[in-house]
């Protein structure tokens, strides 16, 4: 089904020269309701904790209440708001003739927050992430940048992004960038990814052949 809708979108790219693909909301509220949950885990925790310790004191020599503090600081301190900012400040992937573009609501106003050249991009990958048995993980999708296109990306991030991004490069190697997920998921974004670029990366006499 998802190599059926990647020609689809591929031939609408063909066409017309522009295909957006959303950020998944699904998934982000998911993601929301995970973190929810996971505080309410920890704020149990406490609760529970403070009824057989009764004083704070005791309370910090406790491994179960740091794990309890850990969960509400990282879930519902960091985790909450952040998502909510998120799903305020909505991305979508453009894809054109010439590269792939992210675009963000903000307040009513729509900003280009990054842009990409086809022939900036060396290849496109997936692969699973962040799984242990028996779960596989996250499928995320990478794009393997050329070095230059790779710096001038950098550049443009945050000094949060950067730092992040500089993680990532580690784990799956340098000029590798993570895509967050976009509506109709990640396996039909790889495949839709991979075709434009071998239509439109490598002869741009072809960006208009239907």
């Amino acid at each position: 089904m998802s190599l059926q809708r990647a020609q689809e979108r591929c031939q609408q790219l063909r066409s017309t020269g522009r295909v957006e693909i959303p950020e998944s909301l699904r998934h982000q509220a998911l993601v929301l309701l995970g973190c929810l949950a996971f505080t309410a885990i920890g704020v149990a925790g406490l609760i529970a904790r403070w009824s057989d310790l009764g004083s704070v004191g005791r309370m910090l020599t406790n491994a179960a209440v740091w794990m309890s503090l850990l969960a509400v600081g990282f879930f519902g301190v960091v985790g909450i708001p952040a998502l909510l900012v998120q799903m305020r400040l909505r991305s979508s992937l453009v894809l054109t003739w010439d590269g792939i573009e992210e675009h963000r609501d903000n307040s009513g106003q729509r900003l280009q927050t990054s842009s990409l050249s086809w022939s900036d991009i060396e290849a496109v990958t997936g692969q699973y992430v962040g799984g242990r048995w028996p779960s596989k993980g996250a499928y995320t999708v990478f794009l393997h940048l050329r070095p230059e296109a790779y710096r001038r990306y950098h550049e443009g991030l945050s000094p949060m992004a950067r730092r992040l991004e500089k993680a990532n490069s580690r784990l799956f190697g340098a000029g590798s960038v993570a895509l967050r997920r976009f509506q109709g998921g990640s396996k039909l974004l790889e495949q839709l990814l991979q075709r434009a670029h071998r239509d439109f990366g490598a002869d741009p006499t072809t960006r208009r052949m239907t």
